[in-house]
């Protein structure tokens, strides 16, 4: 997995080159979207409102294409994406410091997606994405993300040993190195449940990071869709379990009463309603392996880190990663789905 560049910052030099390329009044009154993955800045120009977006410099040219096409297919298909503005020659971006930068529409709402009754309502929306991805044109480019939040099934051992040889080149403590142990114990199995599902899943075109502020409300409507930049070609259900994953965490992760898995199965039931085609048989069953592996993008991008930090990323994860491995053991989980 490529290391991931850092984040753009704000300067007088680049909101001034994004006022000369959109003709834009000089932009003195900005904030910082700070939650995002790539500096989003809301400035104003007039009495109107923008988003300029700063990518991290790992985006290239025909990547921000490629996503910029499938968006203006998505908004023109309805979904709550955002329109872009194009600079005065009528580009999509421009360019400052070896970064590239759109600007779009600023999009008003009043929460995100935080609650449990906010992802229900939002699990249809998810469907009706995934059903218009899977039309959208996917070039090379659209088709793989810069950088990842994902480790597929069929590399799964690899990338996770990847990460682990990194750690391990530290010197680990007892608990850093039962995690270690966990993650490794934890790929293999996935590895074993997952091998015969690859050609049975449905891969597309999917949004890659559906979850919390990139998913915003007003009242009980969606009304902004943001974040392609982890947008690319997997199984729709992986897609699924990174938002199922998240609730999970942001739930609670140790339910007590044992209803977590009922309740998950209400939010793929409500997605499953609005999917074309529906969920099959074999997407149901390999939906509680492909939640259980989400959490081991971590450990793989720790890869291309040092060995403190990805020593550091193992004291954070493990505890999501036992509970991962307990998961793939439980029957509740493992039959909530099918």
């Amino acid at each position: 997995m490529a290391r991931v560049p850092p984040r753009g910052t704000v300067s007088r030099e680049l909101l001034d080159v994004v006022s000369r390329q959109y003709g834009l009044q000089p932009l003195s009154d900005h904030s910082d979207l700070e939650d995002s993955f790539n500096l989003n800045v809301v400035v104003r120009d007039g009495d109107q409102r923008l988003v300029v977006r700063v990518y991290r410099s790992s985006t290239t040219a025909p990547r921000l294409e490629a996503v910029q096409r499938v968006r203006r297919f998505l908004i023109d298909d309805g979904l709550p994406f955002a329109p872009l503005r194009p600079t005065l020659e009528g580009c999509g971006w421009c360019e400052f410091d070896g970064r590239l930068i759109e600007v779009e529409q600023f999009v008003p709402s009043q929460t995100y997606m935080e609650s449990f009754e906010h992802i229900r309502l939002a699990m249809p929306v998810l469907a009706h994405l995934h059903n218009r991805l899977g039309l959208a044109p996917a070039t090379g480019a659209a088709a793989a993300a810069p950088v990842a939040n994902h480790v597929d099934s069929a590399h799964v051992v690899e990338s996770v040993a990847a990460g682990l040889a990194v750690a391990r080149s530290a010197s680990l403590s007892a608990e850093e190195s039962r995690y270690a142990a966990i993650a490794e114990t934890l790929s293999h199995r996935l590895r074993r449940a997952e091998k015969q599902d690859g050609g049975r899943l449905r891969c597309q075109l999917v949004h890659g990071d559906f979850w919390d502020d990139n998913v915003k409300f007003t009242g009980s409507r969606v009304s902004l869709i943001t974040d392609l930049d982890f947008m690319g070609v997997r199984p729709r259900v992986d897609d699924l379990a990174l938002t199922l994953f998240y609730t999970n965490e942001r739930l609670g992760r140790d339910d007590s009463s044992g209803q977590r898995p009922a309740q998950l199965r209400e939010l793929v039931d409500a997605y499953d309603e609005a999917l074309r085609p529906r969920l099959s048989k074999a997407e149901r069953q390999a939906l509680p392996y492909a939640i259980a592996r989400t959490p081991l993008c971590f450990i793989a991008q720790s890869a291309d880190s040092g060995a403190a930090a990805a020593a550091q990323v193992l004291r954070e994860r493990g505890p999501v990663l036992s509970w991962a491995l307990t998961t793939i053991n439980d029957r509740r989980w493992t039959t909530a789905f099918g």
